[in-house]
């Protein structure tokens, strides 16, 4: 799935910073084309698990930071099967994030993500 979250307008003018500074670096790279055309965030849900409640907050801000980086994102979440709820999935799939079910096994998300990641 390919999320459609509009990026963060840049302020019309630079700010008065310190160029050493990340924000000052980050609108250096923005004005010379330095933003990528397509980036995408590998989220392991089985070692990076959002807090009860905090599930849409936490996706919604990787798709967010997604953005920051380029003009399209994917945002790609691993668990293992059976241990993400129908309630999770739900706001997975309406923030644009998409969810791979991963084999039941110990270290079953990491060898999947780690897959994905190389090809």
């Amino acid at each position: 799935a390919v999320s459609r979250i509009p990026r963060r307008a840049l302020p019309s003018e630079p700010a008065a910073e310190p160029t050493d500074s990340p924000d000052a670096a980050a609108e250096t790279d923005e004005a010379s084309g330095g933003v990528c055309d397509a980036v995408t965030i590998f989220w392991d849900l089985d070692n990076l698990r959002p807090p009860s409640g905090l599930e849409t907050v936490w996706a919604f801000r990787m798709v967010e930071a997604a953005f920051e980086f380029a003009d399209v994102a994917h945002v790609r979440a691993y668990a293992r099967a059976g241990t993400v709820g129908e309630d999770a999935r739900t706001i997975l799939d309406a923030v644009g994030v998409t969810l791979v079910e991963c084999p039941a096994v110990p270290e079953g998300s990491d060898a999947v993500l780690s897959t994905d990641v190389v090809n």
